[in-house]
């Protein structure tokens, strides 16, 4: 059997910063933020010059770290948050209503 690695549990939200040993629950929340067609990053053409375009990628990729790549392709985040974070998170998960109802 596999040895099962346990996750450090925090003290604060991650969010407010409450003390969660006040808290009767407390909540996890995953993010994954997953990169999207590969055939948007060629180029809308894909019967164009398709080398080309992964040649430049290559060159572009040279350029940045493997933190950097990777980030650009999959990102797993965890958080622990406090009840009223959590309901607050579920409302309004994008934190839209906090840009005054706009996206970025």
């Amino acid at each position: 059997m596999g040895k099962k690695t346990e996750v450090p549990v925090p003290d604060f939200c991650d969010m407010c910063g409450r003390d969660l040993n006040e808290c009767m629950l407390d909540y996890t929340v995953v993010i994954e933020v997953i990169s999207g067609d590969i055939r948007k990053d060629l180029g809308e053409d894909m019967k164009g010059d398709v080398r080309s375009r992964i040649g430049e990628l290559i060159r572009e990729a040279e350029k940045k770290s493997e933190a950097e790549l990777m980030d650009g392709v999959y990102r797993k985040m965890r958080f622990t948050i406090c009840p009223d974070c959590q309901r607050e998170y579920i409302r309004d998960p994008l934190n839209i209503s906090g840009n005054n109802g706009r996206k970025k």
